[in-house]
């Protein structure tokens, strides 16, 4: 019974999920869907059969009781077994990766957005948490214009201050002649 294995793409919460299913196709025609459970049986089952077969061939090879002619045709019928076997078994060891592979991918993607979540919501505790600070900062060309300002200021009150003090030593002179 021929195995063909068929990969549909979906897509689900915004990343690409691979849904593999492995269908065995029966003399009929028809197609009937594997569980993956069924593939893992039969995958262990098949690699049973396998090492059955080698230890098969390895016996045909070493008997003494067998013309060559008699090795050759037990051989070939066996090796055309064991080709068939081997060619079932890549394909049930595909489609069970596969599927093995999209459950990892599935936990580490949930693994994620719940490491996100976490901090998100780390992140929006601490920030109604701290209030920000206000700081009056003037702009440097403002400043300046400040400072300048003070500066003029100051020169017109010592301007003041000495005309101040020159008007009352011109009086104390007066007030000595």
């Amino acid at each position: 019974m021929p195995i063909c294995l068929y990969v549909k793409r979906l897509i689900t919460t915004g990343y690409k999920k691979l849904d593999v299913r492995l269908w065995k196709l029966s003399r009929s025609g028809s197609k009937e869907q594997v569980d993956i459970k069924e593939a893992r049986s039969r995958l262990r089952t098949l690699r049973v059969e396998r090492n059955i077969l080698s230890q098969v061939l390895l016996m045909i090879y070493e008997s003494k009781e067998l013309s060559e002619k008699e090795k050759e045709a037990l051989l070939e019928k066996y090796k055309k077994e064991l080709k068939e076997i081997d060619s079932n078994i890549e394909s049930y060891s595909a489609v069970v990766e596969l599927e093995e592979l999209n459950e990892m991918k599935e936990q580490l993607m949930s693994l994620l957005q719940n490491k996100i979540s976490e901090i998100d919501r780390r992140i929006n505790e601490l920030r109604s948490k701290v209030t920000p600070v206000e700081q009056k900062v003037t702009p440097p060309a403002e400043a300046l214009k400040a400072e300048e300002q003070r500066t003029e200021n100051d020169e017109q009150g010592i301007e003041e201050l000495y005309r101040q003090v020159n008007e009352i030593l011109k009086k104390l002179e007066n007030i000595e002649e």
